[in-house]
């Protein structure tokens, strides 16, 4: 029987966490800049960080600001050298198209004082890597706290102190980049359910060094880390509601993103999906014909028993023989054009509307027909990425859109599947056998008995390359036990130079 581990996931694996972009560290390592000698290299934890030479010394208390932290402007904190950079707003506007269908990738305008920031990313000065910020803790220039920063303790988090964000990269663009102001009043009505099931964030070695040491000996296995955007499917355990989320939001159902009057007024972005009936315990099924129709239809909703174990109808093989080997990305087109709404058990009469799908998210429900299999699995939910055309640049080079499975949760522990298992259900139990779309988990690169010690230099060396058949720097690597008890990503720094 498969069985889902007895794991802490608020401190080893990819969890709903905020990340901690600024927190109190200390200088690990002073090394001489080999190209510049006025210039040093700080190691902390696990990153390396060039400075003015003579600013800090070993062991010396400091405040580090990893990559993707943004700054706000005008705080006397802040280095000369990163204020004579531009300001960049929190959330940059996507690329939009001219009137001839071009790119116009001019640079936008200066944002609001109140949205300026100053982005820390990945540089090279002098051919040397850099990765964060220092910042010599000064009591003088430092916003005021009810703690002296120098009696802080190693890792204390001072992200919100210092009013610093995390830089949100745009991930949506052609047929799926809508208008903003559709959905910017919704984010509060319909959040990712945190109570049901914790976002995906992998932590990066770097930012923990410790994981690496603790995952020495175990049973593992290293993930490609795939390009796109993250969506989590599950069914509401009391409602029967199936959800489909992005990272932060629960999207809009199939009625709200079907228009054939003027799809282009439409937003699928963060479009709320409305209640179901509680009262009458019904939750809404959809699922995808052979003839290529979206039916709707109202039925009662399964009832979920929360236990800690899984039913017996769920009994996996887990001796995986073929797990270590990499999975071919395949390419297939999404079926579902005509859709067919029941308002009722017995209504008699339908009506039709012209699909115009434009959300990425509801796409891939219906092209996999995901509701229909976790329909039969009520406590499985799926977490996994989204990638191919108009999604983060495509740089898998995929015809179509595609979802690459990388969690499979029991929704009534919030725990994750083991490895085995994870590749067993993908493999034999999430089939719909009147789907011509697979459902298929992350390329899995390497798996094995024991993990050896291995350095985080080794590690992002062994990050580098390309995604198959392209040019395209892939983004990393995932790295975890078996168990599923420790997880982090080592991003490639090819990709972090070309991409951010």
């Amino acid at each position: 029987m498969a069985a889902t581990n007895d794991i802490n996931l608020n401190i080893e694996t990819n969890v709903d966490s905020t990340r901690i972009l600024a927190s109190i560290q200390k200088v690990d390592a002073v090394h001489k800049h080999p190209n510049a000698d006025a210039l040093e290299i700080i190691d902390i934890l696990g990153w390396k960080v060039i400075i003015k030479s003579g600013e800090v010394k070993l062991d010396d208390k400091i405040i580090f600001c990893e990559i993707d932290s943004m700054l706000p402007k005008n705080e006397p904190w802040i280095p000369y050298a990163i204020k004579s950079k531009p300001v960049v707003a929190q959330t940059p506007k996507k690329p939009q198209r001219g009137r001839m269908g071009r790119r116009n990738n001019k640079q936008p305008t200066t944002p609001p004082p109140d949205e300026q920031y100053f982005r820390i990313k990945s540089i090279k000065l002098r051919g040397e890597l850099s990765q964060g910020l220092i910042v010599v803790i000064d009591q003088q220039t430092l916003p005021p706290h009810q703690t002296n920063y120098v009696d802080m303790d190693i890792g204390t988090d001072v992200t919100s102190i210092l009013g610093i964000k995390k830089y949100e990269q745009p991930v949506l663009f052609g047929r799926y980049n809508r208008p903003k102001t559709f959905y910017a009043s919704l984010h509060a009505s319909r959040p990712f359910p945190t109570k049901l099931i914790n976002k995906t964030d992998e932590i990066r070695v770097q930012s923990n060094p410790k994981l690496l040491q603790s995952l020495i000996n175990r049973p593992y296995y290293i993930s490609v880390k795939m390009e796109g955007t993250s969506a989590t499917y599950l069914i509401h355990p009391e409602t029967g509601e199936f959800l489909v989320c992005s990272r932060n939001l629960i999207r809009g159902d199939e009625t709200e993103y079907t228009n054939t009057s003027d799809a282009s007024t439409v937003n699928e972005t963060d479009m709320t999906i409305p209640p179901t009936a509680a009262a009458s315990d019904t939750a809404t099924t959809l699922s995808t014909t052979t003839s290529d129709t979206l039916t709707t239809s109202t039925t009662n909703a399964p009832s979920t028993t929360v236990t800690d174990t899984l039913t017996t109808s769920d009994t996996l093989t887990t001796s995986t023989t073929n797990a270590s080997s990499t999975t071919t990305v395949t390419d297939t087109l999404a079926t579902s054009t005509t859709t067919t709404s029941t308002s009722t058990p017995t209504a008699a009469s339908t009506s039709t509307k012209k699909s115009s799908i434009k959300c990425p998210y509801l796409e891939i429900a219906a092209k996999y027909n995901i509701e229909s299999i976790l329909r039969r699995h009520p406590h499985l939910a799926l977490q996994g990425e989204i990638c191919g055309p108009d999604i983060n640049g495509n740089l898998l080079g995929l015809s179509s859109i595609q979802f690459f499975i990388f969690n499979i949760v029991d929704v009534r522990t919030k725990k994750l599947y083991d490895f085995e298992s994870m590749i067993s259900l993908c493999e034999n139990e999430l089939v719909d056998s009147e789907h011509v779309n697979q459902l298929q988990h992350v390329p899995i690169e390497e798996h094995g008995d024991a993990f050896i010690d291995t350095s985080i230099q080794e590690l992002l060396e062994k990050s580098r390359g390309f995604y198959d058949h392209t040019q395209h720097h892939r983004e990393g690597l995932v790295i975890r036990s078996k168990d599923q008890r420790i997880s982090f990503k080592v991003i490639n720094n090819d990709y972090l130079l070309k991409h951010g």
